[in-house]
């Protein structure tokens, strides 16, 4: 019997890494979160591994890399040989996908730092037009392609473009002047930055983009909302209205809820039994911002806290994430200081 399928997800991984270490990464950030939401919607992710290859930046020793470079700038020269080689690795992961029913306009092809740089340069170059659409995540593209995509527009997919505010190895500068010129260009381009976030990923930058793959691939009115519905079948909790939002981890959920309080937010979190005390004993910082969370009166499983800021929804769930490592990975409390 053959699986059904509504499509497919490539993604490539970072510079020195692998198909199964960018895989393993996507779900300890995620907390599996990524993939299983993917499911829900029937489509399936795929992570195969580049060629190992000279680096400019590590010295003699090859590392698993999609292409190389004269420098990590703006002004790179184009390493069309490495981009070739690992076009055939691409090329046979959409192969192998293609025997599983999914058809290439069925595929979203992207990755993080140096495999989102190189899915870009495909795009550019006009590899990947009959993919469904393409995303970086942590890179940019040089001067070089950015000059040779002006007559492109046309024929490349939708593209899905985001970006640490404190990255220190790509500046986001280099990914705005990316967007904003392929924007300029006509191209199909949404871009999000993320305050906080260094060259890494993070769980909601990742839910985030698992959304925008759903809408693309499924085209329907209703689909399963990673950002809105972080909820599965096997658990139910009753005791939060219907707007409450939930965040998964490994052992430990965290479910929450946000009101508006005027101009402020209120986001309010239930614990396991016994555990909210301890956990909020000390605060919590994200996004560059102190918050303590305050016990309630009424419910001895729940604590809240209240606070301004232009994103209230992201920052609650950022700090369910730092909740969720608290209690599942054992944190010291005084791990975060303001």
């Amino acid at each position: 019997m053959t699986n059904y399928y509504r499509g497919a997800v490539i993604f490539l991984h970072g510079s020195g890494d692998t198909g199964p270490g960018a895989k393993a990464w996507v779900d300890y950030i995620s907390c599996g979160d990524f993939e299983r939401t993917l499911s829900k919607n029937d489509i399936i992710c795929s992570f195969p591994t580049a060629l190992l290859k000279s680096h400019f930046n590590s010295a003699e020793l090859p590392r698993t890399i999609w292409f190389d470079r004269s420098s990590l700038s703006l002004d790179s020269i184009p390493d069309e040989d490495g981009m070739l080689s690992s076009m055939d690795i691409l090329e046979a992961a959409i192969r192998e996908l293609e025997e599983e029913g999914i058809p290439r306009s069925k595929v979203i092809i992207g990755g993080f730092s140096m495999g989102g740089g190189f899915v870009l340069q495909c795009a550019i170059a006009g590899w990947i037009n009959e993919a469904a659409g393409a995303f970086c995540l942590g890179n940019f593209l040089t001067n070089f392609y950015l000059q040779s995509a002006k007559d492109q527009s046309s024929h490349s997919p939708p593209l899905y473009i985001s970006h640490g505010c404190d990255d220190d190895l790509i500046p986001i500068e280099w990914a705005s002047i990316t967007a904003e010129t392929l924007k300029n260009y006509g191209f199909s381009v949404n871009f999000y930055e993320y305050a906080g976030l260094s060259h890494d990923m993070s769980r909601y930058q990742l839910m985030q983009l698992a959304e925008w793959i759903i809408n693309i691939l499924c085209m329907r009115d209703e689909v399963f909302d990673p950002i809105k519905e972080l909820e599965y079948e096997e658990q139910s909790d009753k005791s939060l209205s219907d707007s409450e939002k939930r965040s998964d981890s490994f052992v430990y959920r965290v479910a929450y809820s946000l009101e508006m309080d005027g101009n402020s937010c209120i986001a309010s979190f239930r614990f396991p039994a016994g555990a909210r005390d301890e956990i909020i004993s000390m605060p919590f910082v994200t996004r560059g911002s102190c918050f303590q969370l305050l016990p309630s009166d009424n419910d001895k499983e729940i604590a809240f806290t209240k606070y301004l800021s232009p994103s209230p929804e992201e920052t609650a769930f950022m700090l369910a994430q730092k909740i969720e490592r608290r209690m599942n990975e054992g944190m010291p409390p005084g791990l975060d200081t303001c």
